[in-house]
């Protein structure tokens, strides 16, 4: 075997070593948030395989691809609450919020994954009373998870003014503006569809499937969701004054995406 190929091998094992470490201390959070966590991410893997090997499509994409997406957009989620955990106080103080958060989570991607396997749409969907009744299960969860956050947030506040760190900080401003993310689902909801000044299901960036013809307002509500894995970062890397700065940046682009899709212009218009 070559130098080049030892160093390849033992970079692989050291970064399954990271991982490895990661998950540990992750269980060690919480231990049954982060077995939800690496469901999802299974399932999200078996949803690729599925894509790959099934051809029925919804709205112009595999119908596996979305209950993928968000499978693994969960899987994050609820790993980052896994980490977060004892910054939320003792585990008398967090069970119920953690309980609800993950719950809603497996509500919600049993729905999604239901109705990718009956080759239908989840999400805007009353066509049956079947499909009303999981898309109103799928917001009834879905705002239960916005409650179980706040929850969350309201009890890391309370860990910060007890132990102020720019860490602990970014995690009270990465809920806060999660919740906003979270938030923009209700404008979805209220334009029947993602997609404005077209109908869902036209061309779109590759993977992320966000609308290249039209405004999508997926975008914004990606961003502000995942400030609650970014802000922390930023957080326990330079400090509070930064991550509120930061925080400031993150809303901006955010409330700047949710007027262009408004507007009903694309992030990236590609031919």
């Amino acid at each position: 075997m070559s130098s080049a190929g030892r160093v390849t091998g033992e970079q692989r094992m050291n970064g399954l070593h990271i991982i490895a470490n990661i998950v540990h201390e992750a269980r060690r959070r919480s231990a049954w948030l982060t077995a939800l966590a690496l469901g999802h991410l299974a399932l999200a893997a078996l949803l690729i395989v599925g894509a790959t090997i099934d051809d029925t499509q919804v709205l112009g994409i595999s119908r596996w691809v979305k209950p993928m997406k968000f499978a693994a957009s969960i899987a994050i989620y609820l790993g980052a609450l896994a980490w977060y955990a004892p910054d939320f106080g003792t585990e008398r103080v967090r069970r119920w919020p953690l309980a609800l958060a993950g719950w809603t989570m497996v509500v919600e991607i049993v729905a999604i994954v239901a109705q990718g396997a009956r080759g239908t749409t989840s999400h805007y969907n009353i066509a049956t009373p079947l499909d009303a009744a999981l898309f109103s299960t799928m917001g009834l969860a879905i705002a239960v998870n916005s409650l179980a956050m706040a929850w969350c947030m309201v009890l890391a506040w309370r860990t910060y003014r007890a132990a102020p760190s720019g860490y602990r900080l970014g995690i009270v401003l990465g809920l806060l503006v999660a919740l906003a993310g979270s938030a923009i689902g209700g404008v979805m909801i209220a334009n029947n569809a993602h997609t404005v000044g077209l109908a869902d299901g036209g061309p779109g960036l590759p993977l992320l499937n966000w609308s290249t013809t039209g405004g999508d307002l997926r975008v914004s509500h990606f961003l502000g969701l995942h400030a609650l894995q970014g802000l922390p970062v930023v957080g326990a890397l330079v400090g509070r004054r930064a991550v509120l700065a930061v925080t400031l940046m993150w809303s901006v682009l955010t409330v700047a995406a949710v007027a262009q899709a408004l507007a009903g212009r694309p992030l990236l218009g590609l031919p």
